[in-house]
């Protein structure tokens, strides 16, 4: 991907050279010549750019006649390498847009900036007066065949429909068969288009927006036998045939289903253009081609809940989305419903006195014409636009895949009673075999339910709970699927906001998933506050059960007594959440007549999948034998040593607390570990509160088993100093590149406060400057159990030669690794995040040249940091590069750092905002950060001579979210000498072995284990959930 930089960014940083000899001729050279197809890259090579600017740029031309200011890309030169000589190149891969492709080189200035100008993230648009060079012409080889192939189904099982795009209506073909040299089988294709005058508003019926979109193919593979595996091409003789594809056929007597379901997709360009693309997109191609890979002989198919393209009106991003999705679509079928950023226009037929702020022009004046003539989905429902442009169609229709009845409806058109949808959607769920298909899942663009911000949906949200709702609630719908919304939020079974109790005597309502997060990147996973729209908090009321920020899609699975639906998230493609749907039982005939054919359960609906249940079973039976062996020696069990009481007969005695006293000989170590909590009021003042903070205070109560006097008086409260404790204009360190660093975020508290209600072990001070006492509680370490803690301060001096340097320098070649295996660093500023945090910068830079050789070179096992308001988790890494790992990996023992400032306090959403535009967020998550979570919590830790366990813990459930295990090195090392020697034999673990996906089994045994054990030594616990990490990491 080529890097984008926008160009407020540049002129902040880079003026414009400027020279008074005339330029000499640039001059731009392709390589190849010619490309082969779509996807394959031009070399672009350019010299002779005089003083060159960081404005200068490259505009991306299709077709070579179009204007200036017409280009479908470009890309600033500063971007590519040795730019500064004048002389550079740039690879782009490029989609076949049926003419031939030209490129230009501009220079633009400073002052020719046009803020008037921009493009949809309101970044000023490149200017085109001052034309340098133009290149040759650049096309695509002929015969190659036609592209964008996608399947879908018909309306019959034994069919199965392929389009695609030529470059002319000719006469094209469809060859299939069972065996791929034996295609015998021929059908010959249906052709369409559209023009520029079928769009209904700009851009897409004006120039910068408009190109021809070739002609779309539609051939239908008929005879089909059930479930078996297809060949196919397409193409003819003279234009050529496509490669072979292949895919398995429908059988609508398979008691399975397998589908893979997201919406607000759009594509991917290697550019930047009038609008953001999806970068993201690319990402769920990827794991959901992996998933059907790993299918066989299974069928499946996609389902793409609107929000297609995001074209929205700019014409080549169809032809690079369907080329986009082509590997991948030309294998399963892949069904659409529309959404608003394919339809929504000023004039469209049916808009409502209530949906006049609902419906406006999302869809960039395509008005539902490339959706309608690029997709064919069964039935024949359309839609008249009331203008020369056809019909919109593929707005409503239903199939069934296996055991489940899926209804695609939109939410764009008319839905009210009377109407042709209402009757179609109405009949349709009537008339549901549930013997057959025990599951119906309903789909829809806009959702009926959502915890965003989505205040202009509101009345229309409101007629769908009215109108549609009673539907689905009668006719028992199992999952009511929707987009729009650019997060995976599930709700609890549910009528009216209210959620029905499930189980034995539970109504079977719909559960309702929210799954807009397939690549769009509009809303963080907080809701704005009202008055506030910059400001974000996290309202997630009890019907939201599982609500995140990152980018995924969900799998569905399904037997004739169980339906199966997975988030799977893009970052590491493994589940986030489960849940488990059992089937009704219920049959519903055409007359809405019920009745039981099986003493089965009622519906019922488990919150987590809990496919650990066997192991934990057997590790639990196990555990509690073991414990009531072994109960009277162990050194797992908590002994309360003392109760104390504070206070005195003047002013009354605190109520009795009590504590557990250390144990130096404890071969395990308990702790919570987490920054940026804060507090909560019961009313408004200067600041905002940390409403949050109160979950965290109650979950980790809950954990150590008995906000911050619960916590506090029973386990020790350990603190290191964040900026908010100390940061004030004159505080005696603050060098010159950590101006920007370090500001005024203490409010004139300059560390009193802090130093005086905490008294941390050692003497560590620094004077203030000022009559006020000095900065305590600054760095000190201590041992628990196996693990050596280190605490510093990343607001006072920390670089070589300081006395704070000194004390983390011989504090850690000091660590009895026979004893305390494990080593801990915790600071508030992280050494490492990808958060926005432009102004820690320079402070980065040196902790990473001057601590992060001390944290290597001692083996520090964990870095812990605050600051950033989420959790993010990194590979074990060493400047800015991941060890490497595995059973034969060379391995390094490297720090893992982990940010841990998400437990109250609510800045950062998980997207990293753009940086000249910080209410747009975008989500670069490079392959170092592992993990990366928006949701408030704590960390868990738990660790013993020979494994030490991190869980990340989320407020809203208290369950692990993330979990990473760290073995024992296995080499020990002693002192100031630095010596080692190799452990025993069992103690020699690989080292760093990251595993992706644990055994599940052995993880259910151990916790099995853990709560067998606990429940025989009578640890009453407040929670009945199960601890089911959604990931689990060895390294």
């Amino acid at each position: 991907m080529i890097p984008l930089i926008t160009p407020l960014l540049l002129l902040a940083l880079f003026p414009l050279s400027s020279s008074s000899s005339s330029p000499p001729a640039v001059s731009i050279s392709l390589t190849p010549k010619t490309l082969a197809k779509s996807g394959d890259a031009v070399r672009i090579d350019w010299t002779g750019v005089q003083s060159p600017s960081d404005l200068d740029w490259l505009g991306i031309y299709s077709p070579p006649n179009s204007a200036n200011k017409n280009f479908i890309g470009y890309v600033f030169l500063s971007s590519c390498n040795n730019w500064e000589s004048g002389s550079g190149s740039i690879e782009l891969p490029l989609v076949n847009l049926r003419s031939n492709y030209e490129f230009r080189v501009f220079r633009w200035s400073e002052n020719e900036v046009d803020r008037s100008h921009v493009d949809h993230d309101h970044n000023p648009l490149p200017g085109v007066k001052h034309l340098l060079a133009k290149s040759e012409e650049l096309g695509f080889e002929s015969g190659r065949g036609p592209e964008q192939i996608h399947l879908a189904f018909t309306e019959r099982n034994d069919e199965m429909r392929v389009m695609f795009v030529t470059a002319d209506g000719k006469e094209n073909f469809v060859r299939y068969g069972e065996k791929e040299d034996g295609m015998d089988e021929m059908v010959k294709t249906e052709v369409g288009r559209y023009e520029r005058e079928d769009m209904c508003d700009a851009p897409a019926n004006r120039s910068i927006g408009w190109r021809d979109p070739g002609f779309i193919h539609d051939g239908v593979m008929k005879n089909l036998k059930k479930g078996k595996r297809y060949y196919y091409k397409v193409g003819n003789v003279v234009g050529g045939w496509s490669t072979t594809y292949n895919y398995i056929s429908r059988n609508e007597n398979l008691n399975e289903t397998i589908a893979f379901l997201f919406g607000d997709m759009g594509t991917a360009v290697p550019y930047s253009t009038f609008l953001r693309a999806q970068d993201e997109s690319k990402s769920t191609m990827k794991w959901i081609f992996r998933d059907i890979e790993a299918l066989g002989d299974k069928p499946a198919f996609i389902s793409h809940v609107g929000d297609i393209s995001y074209a929205r009106g700019y014409s080549w991003l169809w032809d690079t989305f369907f080329n986009q999705i082509e590997y991948v679509a030309s294998k399963v079928p892949y069904h659409v419903c529309i959404g608003n950023h394919e339809y929504d226009w000023p004039l469209q037929p049916w808009k409502p006195d209530w949906a006049q702020t609902v419906y406006r022009r999302d869809g960039g004046g395509e008005c539902g014409v490339p959706y309608s003539i690029r997709f064919n989905m069964p039935g024949n429902s359309s839609v008249p636009t009331g203008t020369h442009a056809p019909a919109t169609r593929n707005l409503y229709y239903s199939f069934d895949a296996g055991v489940v009845h899926f209804l695609f409806m939109s939410t764009e058109t008319n839905f009210l009673p009377g109407s042709n949808q209402y009757n179609f959607i109405k009949s349709d769920l009537e008339i549901v075999d549930r013997k057959k298909t025990p599951f119906v899942v309903v789909q829809g663009h806009r959702p009926m339910y959502t915890t965003s911000n989505g205040l202009r949906d509101a009345p229309l949200r409101k007629k769908m709970l009215e109108y549609l709702e009673p539907l689905f609630v009668k006719n028992k719908v199992t999952l009511a699927l929707w987009g729009h919304v650019h997060r995976y939020e599930r709700y609890c079974p549910m009528k009216n906001f209210t959620c029905g109790d499930t189980g034995l005597n539970g109504e079977g309502l719909p559960v309702n998933v929210v799954m807009g997060m397939a690549g769009q990147d509009w809303q963080p996973i907080w809701e704005p506050r009202p008055n506030h729209l910059k400001d974000p908090v996290f309202p997630q009321p009890d019907q939201s059960l599982y609500r995140t920020g990152e980018f995924g899609y969900t799998r569905l699975h399904a037997t004739k007594e169980k339906l199966t639906l997975t988030y799977v998230g893009n970052h590491d493609g493994e589940p986030h959440d489960i849940v488990e749907i059992l089937s009704s039982h219920q049959v519903h005939d055409s007359e809405g007549s019920s009745y039981s054919y099986s003493k089965s359960l009622l519906p019922r609906l488990s919150q987590r999948v809990n496919i650990l249940v066997f192991g934990a079973l057997l590790g639990y039976a196990i555990a509690y034998i073991s414990h009531a062996k072994r109960k009277d020696t162990s050194k797992m069990s908590w002994t309360l040593l003392k109760k104390e009481e504070v206070g005195g007969d003047m002013g009354g005695w605190s109520a009795t607390q009590s504590f557990v006293s250390r144990n130096w000989g404890l071969d395990e170590t308990t702790a919570f570990l987490f920054g940026d909590m804060g507090t909560s009021a019961p009313y408004k003042t200067f600041l905002r509160m940390q409403d949050e903070s109160k979950s965290t205070m109650k979950w980790i109560l809950r954990d150590i088993n008995a906000l911050i006097e619960p916590v506090a008086s029973k386990v020790p409260y350990h603190v290191c100093i964040g900026n908010h404790e100390y940061n004030w204009p004159l505080q005696p360190w603050r060098p010159e590149w950590a101006q920007a660093s370090y500001g005024t975020d203490g409010g004139g508290e300059c560390g009193v406060p802090y130093s005086l209600k905490f008294n941390m072990p050692g003497n560590s001070a620094v004077p203030t400057g000022t009559h006020a006492p000095a900065t305590r509680n600054l760095y000190y370490s201590f041992d628990v159990g196996v693990v050596h803690f280190v605490y510093i301060s990343t607001e006072t001096n920390f670089l070589t030669g300081s006395e704070q340097y000194n004390f983390i320098k011989l504090d850690l070649e000091s660590v009895d690794r026979e004893k305390t295996p494990f080593v801990i660093v915790q600071g508030h500023r992280p050494m490492y995040t990808t958060s926005n945090e432009l102004r820690d910068e320079p402070l980065r830079v040196r902790m990473v040249n001057h601590l992060e050789p001390l944290l290597v070179k001692n083996k520090v096992t964990l870095a812990f940091w605050g600051h950033v308001h989420r959790y993010e988790r990194f590979c074990p890494m060493k400047n800015y590069t991941c060890a490497t790992t595995g059973v034969n990996g060379e391995d390094e023992d490297l720090p893992v750092h982990v940010v841990i400032g998400m437990a109250g306090q609510d800045w950062q959403p998980i997207w990293e905002p753009r940086p000249d535009h910080q209410n747009d967020p975008i989500f670069p998550q490079p392959e170092r950060s592992l993990y990366r979570g928006g949701e408030f919590g704590y960390t868990r830790l738990v660790a013993t001579k020979k494994k030490l366990t991190l869980t990340y813990i989320g407020n809203h459930d208290g369950e692990p979210h993330d979990m990473v295990e760290i073995w024992a090195s296995g080499e020990h090392f002693h002192g100031n000498d630095g010596a080692s020697h190799g452990g025993s034999g069992e103690e020699k673990y690989k080292l760093n072995s990251f595993v992706k996906s644990g055994s599940f089994w052995l993880l259910g045994a151990f916790l099995g284990y853990v709560a067998g054990y606990i429940y025989h030594a009578k640890k009453v616990t407040v929670s009945t959930s199960t601890w089911t990490p959604m990931k689990n990491e060895e390294i």
